[in-house]
Order: structure tokens, then C-alpha cells, then sequence
């Protein structure tokens, strides 16, 4: 470590990001998280849980995410149909 020694060295000062430039409202968020969980869930772990947090992602994305809501809903599709769930699928 080279520079100044008298100070002791500190990680910088994370600001958070400008109003315009923040990842959406706290349900945006929320339901970026469920579709991440759903899809994990999808490929390995609970179908059904799966489903429902896709679901979930998917009301909570309509708004002001469609296309990611669009995506959590056919990902429910895939996760009714490998449940075996025909009717869940339409």
C-alpha cells in the first residue's frame, strides 16, 4: 500500500442514485425479485411455488414493467404445464 499512511484508509461513500435514475418503485423491484425466484424455482425446486411467484411477479410488473410481465406469465404457463395443470396453462 502506497500514499499517505497518517490516514486510515475508508471504503467510499456510496450515494445513492439520482430520483430519475433509481431502479422503479418498490414494486417494480418486488417483482423483478419474484421472477427471479420463479424462475430459479422453475428449473430447480417446487413447481407450484414456482407458479405462484411468477404469478405474483407478474401483477406486480404489469404496470410499468409489461414486457418482464409478460415474460413472469408464460413462465407461469411453463410452470403449470410441467405440474401438470392443463387448465392453468390457458
Amino acid at each position: 500500500m502506497t500514499g499517505d499512511r497518517s490516514r486510515p484508509r475508508t471504503a467510499p461513500h456510496r450515494r445513492s442514485p439520482p430520483a430519475g435514475e433509481r431502479a422503479g418503485s418498490a414494486a417494480v423491484r418486488r417483482g423483478h425479485t419474484e421472477l427471479a425466484r420463479g424462475r430459479a424455482q422453475l428449473f430447480d425446486g417446487p413447481v407450484g411455488d414456482a407458479r405462484a411467484s411468477l404469478l405474483l411477479a407478474a401483477s406486480l410488473l404489469a404496470a410499468e414493467a409489461p414486457d418482464h410481465a409478460r415474460t413472469a406469465r408464460l413462465c407461469a404457463a411453463d410452470a403449470a404445464w410441467a405440474a401438470g395443470d392443463l387448465a392453468a396453462c390457458l
